[in-house]
This record gives structure tokens, sequence and C-alpha cells, in this order.
């Protein structure tokens, strides 16, 4: 009987070690984003690949960005895209910290910077 408590024992204590390992398991930052790319007319553009840069805003005045990925090419077909945000740079936990409100912005091409995000 003492062994099968050492036993237990020893299973407890490795249960405990082990527990923090998964609380601190790093969460997933990337964000799935899908949009719709259209010419001034509001027709689709031509299928093809478009350079493109995320941004994340803490605030709907694009001043300052959060964070930014580096110029992508991403392919639009039939005006649908699709980006992996946070798959090449980081997304830091931080400006999820506090549950406020992030605005995405997307420059196209050599397109502008917007001035204010809806």
């Amino acid at each position: 009987m003492p062994r099968f408590k050492i036993i237990q024992t020893l299973a407890w204590v490795l249960v405990l070690l082990v527990s923090p390992a998964f609380i601190n398991a790093d969460i997933s930052r990337l964000i799935n984003y899908q949009g719709y790319l259209t010419d001034g007319t509001g027709q689709p553009v031509e299928d093809g690949e478009y350079p493109m840069q995320f941004k994340i805003h803490d605030d709907s005045i694009a001043y300052s960005p959060v964070w930014t990925s580096q110029p992508e090419t991403i392919l639009v077909i039939n005006g649908i895209f699709n980006f992996q945000l946070g798959s090449k740079e980081s997304i830091p936990a931080l400006i999820f910290a506090n549950d406020s409100a992030l605005w995405l912005a997307i420059t196209v091409g050599s397109g502008p910077e917007p001035e204010e995000i809806a």
C-alpha cells in the first residue's frame, strides 16, 4: 500500500509541474482576413496579384499603427482575397490586452494611406 501512495504522490507532483506549461502556452495571434477588392465603379478588380500592406490601428484616425505588415503580394480572384495577419510579422499580444476597439487599414499598391478608417 505505501508503494501505491508514493506512485500517486509522484503522479500529482508531475501534474503540478507540467500544468504551468499548458497555462502559459502561447495563444495564436493570427487573424484570418478575407476582403473584396473593387475598382472605382464598385466592380471587382481583374484577377491577379496585387501589392497590399495591412496595418492595425487603435483608433479610427490612422496616425500611428500598433502593428504593420510588410508589403505583401496577394492573389485576388473575382475581387476576393485572403490574408492571415500575423503570419510573418507577429502581432503583439499587448494590443489585445485591454479589449479596446481596433481598426484594420489596407493599402493597395501605391495608393494613399487612409486618413480615417470606417
